[in-house]
């Protein structure tokens, strides 16, 4: 996705919560609704009078909803595919403002709870928040661990300083 159409799609997000409060499930409830029909949303050959029929027949019991009006926002401004970003772009946002913070945490095994309980309870000590962790297992690391939060990303594996080496060596 362009770094364009992430700033739009977090100006929607933004929009929705100030207007909408922190329920944003409505919402993603409805995209899961209608993601047989997204490739006829996304489609330029298909008139916009169809689209918005169809988006009205799926939705038929929520059109006087708020969550409604604004995915229909999004198809007639031809922004439709902002949909899933901005959804991901509402949750971070409320989790923000909740002093959450989310890490995606790779690791070449499978840490135990305790091991998972210390990473998640020094990552919050670093940044303030209560950090949520997801873990992935990758052998390919051979040891360490990689960390993901948000736009940072920290290398602490063994494949990653092998590469760093490699880097250095060959200039």
């Amino acid at each position: 996705m362009k770094s364009s159409d992430r700033i739009l799609a977090r100006r929607y997000a933004r929009a929705f919560i100030t207007g909408q409060g922190s329920d944003f499930t409505e919402l993603s409830t409805f995209q899961g609704l209608i993601a047989p029909l997204l490739g006829y949303f996304d489609n330029p050959l298909i008139p916009l009078e169809i689209k918005n029929r169809l988006l009205a027949e799926r939705l038929n019991a929520h059109a006087d909803t708020r969550a409604f009006r604004f995915m229909r926002l999004l198809l007639n401004v031809k922004r439709f595919y902002l949909l899933g970003q901005i959804l991901a772009d509402c949750a971070d946002i409320l989790d923000g403002e909740n002093g959450i913070a989310r890490a995606e945490i790779t690791s070449a095994f499978e840490p135990d709870l305790s091991v998972r309980t210390a990473i998640e309870n020094r990552l919050s000590e670093i940044t303030g928040k209560r950090v949520l962790a997801k873990f992935k297992e990758n052998a390919e690391l051979i040891a360490g661990m990689q960390i993901r939060m948000g736009d940072t990303f920290v290398d602490g594996s063994v494949k990653g300083k092998l590469e760093q080496l490699k880097n250095r060596i060959n200039g």
